[in-house]
């Protein structure tokens, strides 16, 4: 008895060091965080690109409905766009998201992990992230994976704060996990400058840090 317990515990431990010894987190010169998942490989044709999502914690669909972000998404498609390799970018627009079925539920869920990264296997079952995936993948193509980014700070907080905080990720869809979360901020208090020029600096440094990570690639 006392050996087959010893020997469950230490499968757990061989289990638990091999889950971290496939996932890293680093920080680059302008202090963006990269969570990494090395043991998972992106073999994709066709990045599926939603809008920036803005991480409130009252009312998330109305206030992502009416959200700002014409500017900060034409950055991000940009910045996604010259880093494709052989694969397609699908822009999803902010009003198509009305037409898939729990596509804003899933797109709280999804925003949500990206802030707690060392919680995502507590997700993987949740039915109703598996259901939005199962329709987006048998839509636009099995291979697909997502691609998302949020923003903490609407730009009435902004300018309040003069700070802003923006997470960035791409989501594996056949393992249920993210490839990579970058995290970072943006502090304009000594350095006035526009929301949309801040979250496009930050949009910046954290594609670099991830190509850092990843020899130069995004996937």
């Amino acid at each position: 008895m006392l050996k087959k317990m010893l020997n469950k515990i230490t499968l757990i431990l061989i289990t638990f060091a091999s889950f971290h010894a496939c996932t890293t987190t680093s920080k680059n010169e302008q202090n963006t965080s990269v969570y990494f998942r090395k043991d998972i490989a992106i073999k994709t044709d066709k990045i599926i690109l939603f809008p920036t999502m803005y991480l409130t914690k009252h009312n998330f669909v109305e206030e992502n409905k009416i959200f700002k972000g014409t500017l900060i998404d034409a950055k991000i498609i940009s910045s996604w766009a010259s880093n494709l390799n052989k694969a397609t970018l699908l822009p999803i627009p902010r009003q198509v998201l009305n037409e898939i079925p729990a596509a804003w539920e899933s797109m709280y869920i999804l925003a949500s992990m990206m802030d707690n990264s060392e919680e995502i296997k507590k997700n993987v079952n949740n039915s109703v992230l598996e259901k939005f995936v199962h329709n987006i993948t048998k839509k636009y193509g099995k291979n697909s994976v997502l691609a998302l980014s949020v923003v903490f700070e609407n730009e009435n907080e902004y300018i309040s704060t003069h700070t802003v905080h923006k997470n960035i990720g791409l989501y594996d869809t056949k393992s249920m996990s993210w490839k990579w979360i970058t995290k970072d901020t943006f502090d304009s208090s000594f350095i006035p400058v526009p929301y949309d020029v801040a979250v496009g600096k930050i949009i910046s440094n954290s594609f670099d840090a991830v190509k850092k990570q990843n020899k130069d690639k995004l996937f």
